[in-house]
C-alpha cells in the first residue's frame, strides 16, 4: 500500500495520512508505531532516504498481512479444447444448392436472346423439347431467376377440363337468394396479371392438352393474345409483359400424349432442344444439389449413361432421367443407403420385369451391379 504522499504534501497532509495508515495497521492486527509512520512519510515527502515509490517496513508488513488474508484464487480452469471441424470426406460438398442447374452455352445464348427480344417488345414465346426429367422446366426457372421474373407453371396433364383453364361458376346463398358468380381460373389471372405480377407462364407438357384446350391456347398465343369467356361475355387480354413458355416430351415413347398441333407449335417463335447434361456436369448437379460423395455421383451418372445408350438402341423403353438420379442421390446422401439399394428404390423398378432373364429390369440391374459393385 504506497503512502499517498508526494513532495508537495504539507505537514497537515502527513499527519492525516499517518492517522489513516495507523488505523489500517491496527485493524490488521499489526503493531502500530505512529511516530515511525510520520517519520517515513516526512522523509518520502522530502525525497530523503526512501525514494517516493519505495515501500517502507510498515507498508510491507501491512501488504503481507493482506495477502495472507486473501483467499487464493481458484486454479485456472483449462480452456476447453476446441472442437475440430469434422474432416471433409473427399468429394463431399457440405453446402447444398437446390437450385444448381446446368445450361449448355448454346441454349444459354438462345435464352438470353429470347429475353432481350421480349424486352424490346417482340412478342415471342418459347418451346422446350426433350426427354422427361432432363430439366426443361428448370431451364425456364433458371431464366426467370436470372432476369427477376416470376414463373407460373401450368401442369397440362392435371388441368384437363375447359373450366380448369378458364374458370367456373360459383353459387352462393345470400339474403336475396342464390347468386351465381363466375370465378376466373388462376391461369387467366396469371396471363392477365390480375392480382399477380406479370411474368413467364409455362405450360408443362403441352402435348398432354386435349384438342379443345389447344384451340384456347392458340387464341391466347396468336396475334390477338386474348381469350373469350362466354359465361362472362368478356374477353380476357394477355398482359403486355406476360410471356409464354411450354415444354414437350416429343417421341414415340411418350404414351398418353397428343401430337402437338402444327398450328399451335408455330405459335412458339423459338424452339430449343434440351437433353441430358454431359456426364461431368450431371455429376456436378448431383453433388451440389444433394451433397452426395463425388465418387458415388460418378457411379450413378455412369449407370444412367449406359442405360440411356440401351434406350437409344431400343433395348429398354426409356432412359434414366436426371430427376431419377437426383432422387437416388438424395437417398444415398441423407440415409447412407448403398448405390444399388437407392437405385432399386428410385428407378430400377420402373422398368418392365417381363421376359425374365431378358427383361428390361434385368438389363438395368446388370448394368447397375457391374458399375456399382458393392457400393
Amino acid at each position: 500500500m504506497p503512502a499517498q504522499i508526494t513532495a508537495n504534501s504539507s505537514p497537515k497532509d502527513i499527519e492525516a495520512n499517518a492517522d489513516e495508515y495507523a488505523e489500517l495497521l491496527r485493524k490488521s492486527g499489526l503493531p502500530v508505531n505512529r511516530t515511525k509512520i510520520v517519520e517515513d512519510m516526512r522523509k518520502r515527502a522530502a525525497g530523503m532516504q526512501t525514494p517516493p515509490q519505495s515501500v517502507t517496513d510498515w507498508e510491507a508488513a501491512w501488504a503481507a498481512k493482506q495477502a495472507a488474508n486473501t483467499p487464493a484464487p481458484d486454479p485456472a480452469k483449462p480452456e476447453p479444447k476446441k472442437k475440430e471441424p469434422p474432416k471433409k470426406e473427399r468429394g463431399v460438398v457440405r453446402e447444398i444448392d437446390p437450385n444448381y442447374f446446368y445450361v449448355t452455352p448454346e441454349n444459354a445464348a438462345h435464352a438470353n436472346t429470347w429475353v432481350e427480344l421480349n424486352n424490346l417488345g417482340v412478342r415471342m414465346h418459347m418451346l422446350l423439347i426433350g426427354p422427361a426429367g432432363c430439366g426443361k422446366t428448370s431451364l425456364f426457372r433458371e431464366i426467370a431467376r436470372k432476369f427477376g421474373k416470376p414463373v407460373y407453371q401450368v401442369d397440362a396433364a392435371a388441368v384437363t377440363s375447359i373450366d380448369r383453364w378458364l374458370g367456373h361458376k360459383d353459387v352462393r346463398i345470400t339474403e336475396r337468394g342464390p347468386e351465381t358468380t363466375y370465378v376466373l381460373s388462376e391461369f387467366l389471372r396469371w396471363i392477365s396479371a390480375d392480382g399477380f405480377e406479370p411474368g413467364y407462364v409455362v405450360i408443362d407438357e403441352i402435348t398432354r392438352t386435349p384438342p379443345q384446350v389447344g384451340n384456347i391456347l392458340m387464341s391466347i398465343l396468336d396475334g390477338s393474345e386474348s381469350v373469350w369467356v362466354p359465361e362472362l361475355g368478356v374477353r380476357i387480354n394477355v398482359h403486355p409483359e406476360t410471356r409464354f413458355g411450354a415444354t414437350a416430351n416429343i417421341g414415340v415413347g411418350f404414351t398418353g400424349t397428343y401430337s402437338l398441333d402444327q398450328a399451335l407449335q408455330d405459335r412458339f417463335g423459338m424452339t430449343l432442344e434440351v437433353t441430358w447434361p454431359v456426364p461431368a456436369e450431371e455429376q456436378k448437379i448431383l453433388v451440389k444439389r444433394t451433397g452426395i460423395d463425388d465418387d458415388k455421383a460418378k457411379v450413378l451418372v455412369n449407370v444412367a449413361s449406359q442405360v440411356r445408350q440401351k434406350a437409344d438402341e431400343g433395348t429398354v423403353a426409356k432412359p434414366v432421367s436426371t430427376r431419377s438420379l437426383l432422387n437416388a442421390a438424395h437417398l444415398i446422401a441423407k440415409t447412407n443407403r448403398s448405390i444399388i439399394d437407392a437405385a432399386e428404390a428410385t428407378f430400377v423398378k420402373q422398368y418392365s420385369p417381363e421376359g425374365r432373364g431378358n427383361s428390361e429390369r434385368t438389363i438395368v440391374q446388370l448394368i447397375l451391379q457391374g458399375v456399382a459393385g458393392a457400393r
